[in-house]
């Protein structure tokens, strides 16, 4: 195969890992542009996932006065009308607090009666006042935030379960986009579902600042999360197809720069602008400018050689050796094995697939529930929300780090084990802990297991991708995703359980078992390192039997050395 001639002369066959190693370079300058253009989309991914962590947060409120009797006083009357009209009660640290769902309405009391009762300190007769929930809206405190869509559409009191549900839909559209789009990335390519994808998730954004109810936010969101996680699938699927062997793991690994990038710009944002329309504009407006460079990203070599596009497939590569400074053998054909239509049932159609598929599917979801049972509760712990969730995301860096050092050094499988395995017993060790515990103590375990979640999380993304065959791979990235969406959508479910059972212990013990037995599990799957990418769904049902069987063989041997030793 030349640049200057279409002839095609079967004498040299070669795999596209090979021709990637041995011909146009693993990493070289086309490739480190692609990744670049691929893995900014990450950015935009972090404003869209985790701006809920400001924009529904629940500021401190308390029931509005009534219209009359805040217009008939003074300003500097405010404080002492409002400790008339709101009660007060005590939070569960034992601090006072006003009331955030009642009031006292009076009877028979003049706007006259009630001046003279603040300035004298008269004693009120309990028969004058009747307590009541907020007939007039809540006034909120505009020291953190300005606004929230809490405050927009007075989400508080009976209405602030829909601030869990829109957070839970978001996630429920995340299942729904990995369901979806999984086989369409598979079918149409890589690059028309990012360019389609990235023009909805701009224009339902834009519906989403006009939007004038809380119904169609939460359905617009919906559409939000379906389309954003096909984009991500979609973008780490054509990273890891254009990086050869040696480079996958480093590529994989540093994907996540680009997320705390994103993380870290988000919260910056979000401390500048108080405001959640303010806000929510800017970050459009941000992801708008990634749509731009949309059109500029290649199709996957990979997947037009296995979906039988070979000429597609040759342009493709020659311009990848062009820009490589590299040359292909005149007499070079691609070795693939094409795949028909690839499902979703193809995961589960064969033992050792199956048994991979379940694997991973678990390790996604249970760390997505970890993670995000530790990051979207952020504003409502002590002290500055801007500041803990700047601390929560500073200790995913490194985690991704040491990740890319024991990738290198122990490989996937063990990697995936530890980070899992350490997490749950973080999280267990927090139960026994009396109550005159430090917080210090607890905020380090809980940081640890955060770290450790980080980890895993890394590691199930680079793992799974790198398990799946090319025919199925977005398809099998895309089910893993979903799996980890429904620990998403039971995350701040799961944290609501310790109140409701009055039981802070439960939702710990809920995530670290889960944790410690997705990392027993790990050990049963393949290891990756240094493996050439299956293609075929035959390649798919094959790796990791061979590999176990060489360890059979591997272990017999050991036992034969060591009885003849005992000998």
């Amino acid at each position: 195969m030349s640049k200057g001639s279409q002839e095609k002369i079967p004498h040299t066959f070669a795999r596209f890992d090979d021709i990637l190693s041995e011909h146009v370079g693993e990493f070289g300058p086309f490739q480190r542009r692609n990744y670049v253009l691929l893995g900014a989309c990450w950015i935009p991914t972090a404003f869209m996932l985790l701006n809920v962590v400001f924009t529904t947060a629940i500021p401190k409120h308390h029931c509005h006065l009534p219209t009359n009797v805040f217009e008939a006083f003074p300003k500097n009357y405010t404080s002492r009308l409002t400790d008339l009209f709101i009660p007060k009660i005590k939070d569960n640290d034992g601090k006072v607090q006003y009331d955030e769902c009642k009031m006292y309405t009076f009877t028979n009391l003049s706007t006259e009666a009630l001046y003279k009762m603040m300035e004298f300190n008269t004693t009120l007769n309990e028969s004058q006042r009747e307590l009541t929930t907020c007939t007039n809206g809540w006034t909120y405190d505009t020291s953190i935030y300005t606004s929230t869509i809490v405050s927009q559409w007075d989400l508080v009191c009976d209405r602030k379960v829909l601030v869990t549900i829109s957070k839970s839909v978001f996630m429920a559209g995340l299942i729904a986009g990995c369901l979806m789009f999984g086989s369409v990335t598979d079918r149409f390519g890589r690059r028309p579902t990012i360019l389609a994808l990235g023009v909805v998730v701009t224009v339902l954004n834009i519906g989403i600042g006009f939007a004038e109810s809380i119904t169609l936010y939460i359905v617009l969101r919906f559409l939000v999360g379906a389309s954003l996680i096909g984009i991500v699938n979609a973008c780490f699927v054509e990273v890891i197809e254009y990086c050869g062997p040696n480079w996958r793991v480093f590529c994989g690994v540093c994907l996540d720069v680009f997320w705390c990038i994103g993380t870290f710009t988000l919260v910056l944002f979000a401390y500048l602008v108080r405001d959640y329309w303010k806000l929510h504009w800017i970050l459009t407006g941000s992801c708008g400018l990634f749509l731009l460079y949309f059109c500029t990203i290649p199709e996957s070599a990979r997947w037009l050689y296995v979906t039988k596009r070979e000429e597609k497939g040759n342009k493709l590569l020659m311009k990848l050796a062009k820009h490589n400074n590299k040359s292909l053998p005149t007499d070079l054909i691609v070795q693939t094995k094409a795949e028909q239509k690839g499902t979703i049932l193809d995961l589960v159609r064969t033992p050792n697939m199956r048994k991979k598929t379940l694997i991973v599917c678990f390790n996604w979801f249970t760390s997505s529930l970890l993670y995000y049972f530790l990051t979207l509760n952020t504003a409502q712990l002590v002290g500055s929300p801007y500041l803990n969730f700047f601390l929560s995301i500073l200790v995913e860096v490194p985690a991704f780090i040491i990740c890319l050092f024991l990738f290198k050094r122990i490989g996937r499988r063990i990697t995936q084990s530890a980070a899992l395995l350490l997490g749950g017993i973080a999280l267990l060790l927090i139960i026994p802990l009396p109550k005159e515990t430090p917080p210090e103590v607890i905020a380090t375990l809980t940081n640890f297991g955060k770290f450790c979640t980080a980890a895993s999380f890394r590691v199930v993304y680079q793992f799974s991708g790198e398990l799946m065959p090319t025919g199925i791979r977005t398809i099998g990235l895309s089910t893993g995703s979903m799996c980890a969406r429904i620990g998403g959508v039971l995350a701040p479910l799961v944290y609501d359980l310790g109140e409701h059972v009055d039981s802070q212990a439960l939702p710990l013990i809920i995530c670290g078992t889960c944790s410690l037995l997705g990392g027993f599990l790990s050990l049963l799957l393949p290891e990756t390192k240094g493996k050439k990418l299956p293609e075929s769904l035959e390649d798919g049902e094959n790796f990791g039997k061979k590999q176990k069987k060489d360890e059979g063989q591997t272990n017999i041997l050991m036992n034969e050395i060591l009885l003849e030793t005992n000998i």
